[in-house]
């Protein structure tokens, strides 16, 4: 597979690209409506025994306290249609001494936890002690492809248990809410705890990847054109998918211009979210920006990729390229 730009460009890269370990319909405003209509239903496809489907394995960057008056959740998108029939939580215990609950959820249209399915007791004991590990509890719930679900966690007692996570968006399929006073729910856009689902059905199996690069153009400060090629390994359409790219900041990299503004959307600041769509199977799609690059030092920006269906290679999904300005020489090296 080669994702290598097309004859004609001239680049010159100082590329680190790094990976997901992992596979985000997040609530922020006019944001979350968009990815609800990205992340629709799915058809699926082939039948799986109990197959891991969906994952957010790192758990190096955020710790949620849980107690029992303050619960929290990780949502997630099925991308099968069966029996889920375990969940894995990447937990840790301080001071708690009573069993935990947890409850599967389906969600409101903005993706906050809603109405509850099923619940599971996850004994205390099966917690271990800081920095934690990862705690299967064991359930029967049935799922449908396409469907985004919460799991929400709540302590025995006043004393407080960990759920681990980490931040910059490691989950396109969802997203971390906490239960806030007054009695409500708020999504953090940036973070998702540590989670992993197994599940027994159908559903549609492809490999969505995706390679970033920056380009310049001009001497003095030149535009950067940051671009993203998606491609699908397959065997199935990759359908609904969506491309999520991580600024670092607006001082470092400044007057964005989408390239595709029928599909993508920049949020201002830090992250431009675009619906790409179904890609076929051994298809492609290109997706690309423009920025001012002024302020010094290096600039990295990352570019990740999900489909609500079954990754058969999560590590490709995410993709960076980084920038090098010298503000003396006004020079801007990708």
């Amino acid at each position: 597979m080669n994702l290598a730009p097309r004859k004609g460009f001239s680049l010159k890269f100082q590329r680190n690209t790094s990976f997901f370990r992992s596979s985000r319909l997040k609530r922020i405003g006019a944001l979350s409506s968009m990815t609800a209509v990205f992340l629709a239903l799915v058809t699926p496809g082939i039948a799986h025994a109990e197959t891991l489907d969906q994952r957010q394995e790192d758990s190096q960057g955020v710790v949620y306290s849980i107690t029992q008056t303050s619960p929290a959740a990780q949502t997630f998108t099925s991308a099968i249609t069966g029996t889920l029939n375990r969940v894995d939580l990447y937990l840790s215990r301080l001071s708690s001494a009573h069993d935990m609950t947890m409850e599967i959820r389906s969600v409101t249209a903005d993706g906050a936890p809603a109405d509850v399915l099923s619940t599971y007791t996850v004994p205390i004991g099966s917690v271990p002690a800081f920095p934690g590990g990862w705690v299967p509890v064991a359930l029967n719930q049935a799922v449908t492809a396409g469907t985004q679900y919460a799991i929400v966690l709540h302590g025995g007692d006043s004393n407080p248990a960990q759920w681990h996570g980490a931040k910059n968006n490691p989950y396109l399929g969802g997203g971390s809410w906490r239960y806030s006073t007054p009695p409500a729910w708020s999504g953090d856009f940036a973070q998702d705890l540590g989670f992993k689902t197994y599940a027994t059905g159908t559903g549609a199996q492809t490999d969505p990847s995706v390679y970033f690069y920056a380009n310049t153009s001009g001497a003095v400060f030149p535009t950067v054109t940051f671009t993203a090629a998606i491609y699908n390994a397959g065997p199935e359409v990759a359908t609904k998918s969506v491309l999520y790219i991580q600024l670092p900041d607006t001082s470092s990299v400044s007057q964005v211009k989408l390239n595709n503004p029928e599909s993508c959307t920049y949020n201002g600041a830090t992250y431009i979210l675009c619906n790409v769509g179904d890609v076929a199977a051994e298809g492609r799609a290109t997706l690309s920006f423009q920025a001012k690059i002024t302020s010094p030092g290096q600039h990295t920006v990352t570019a990740a990729v999900y489909s609500p269906t079954l990754d058969a290679n999560p590590v490709n999904n995410r993709s960076s390229d980084t920038c090098v300005a010298d503000i003396t020489t006004a020079f801007v090296s990708c």
